[in-house]
């Protein structure tokens, strides 16, 4: 005789948004199918836009825990196992604009100089896409009928010109590179400590 196969049985439940603006899901899983791993069981529960190597990627960035702890998308569901899941926000394909004010210290056609004021966060990141120094960057650049786009990067493009950061709560200057090499100098000048920061 075959044994019968149980399905999932879950408790589902969307936990209110929080002030990241992020979906969280929680799943209290009441029985489980023997060696079922977490990255499929989410696979066959989820909306189907969003595919299992997201779903992988999400797990392996953290975003996806069980019992409070992070695991590996191959862990084997368990019944009583109790999943959170914080679902990312779409990821914007552009810097979208925003006039936030800037003040501006010294500019010419290599390096900008912003004095950054308080609560502002330096570049757009899951849960920030908008209200931050690039997007301000981004309005400013095309008042002056220029694309952000035209800065440099290290890799990633929604840091284009940034070589340090200053946390959101943090006012003082912060260096935008304009050029490829002005990135590149500036980046060694802070990574061999060469520039000199002053704390009050």
């Amino acid at each position: 005789m075959k044994n019968k196969s149980v399905p999932f049985s879950t408790v589902e439940t969307s936990i209110e948004a929080e002030d990241d603006g992020l979906d969280h899901l929680r799943i209290d899983v009441r029985r489980a199918l023997p060696n079922r791993r977490l990255d499929k069981y989410l696979s066959g529960r989820l909306d189907k836009a969003t595919s299992r190597t997201a779903l992988q990627r999400y797990i392996r960035e953290g975003n996806v825990t069980v019992n409070g702890s992070i695991v590996k998308p191959s862990y084997v569901i368990r019944t009583g196992d109790v999943i959170d899941m914080t679902i990312p926000a779409d990821r914007p394909r552009e810097i979208p604009p925003e006039p936030i004010p800037l003040d501006v210290v010294y500019e010419d056609d290599d390096v900008m100089a912003i004095n950054k004021q308080a609560d502002l966060i330096i570049h757009p990141a899951r849960g920030n896409w908008t209200g931050t120094l690039v997007n301000a960057l981004a309005w400013y650049f095309k008042k002056n009928w220029r694309d952000i786009s035209e800065l440099p990067t290290s890799g990633e493009v929604f840091r284009p010109g940034i070589v340090h950061r200053l946390d959101r709560d943090t006012t003082g200057i912060m260096l935008v590179a304009k050029t490829e090499l002005a990135l590149w100098r500036l980046g060694k000048q802070f990574e061999h400590r060469k520039i000199q920061k002053t704390y009050t």
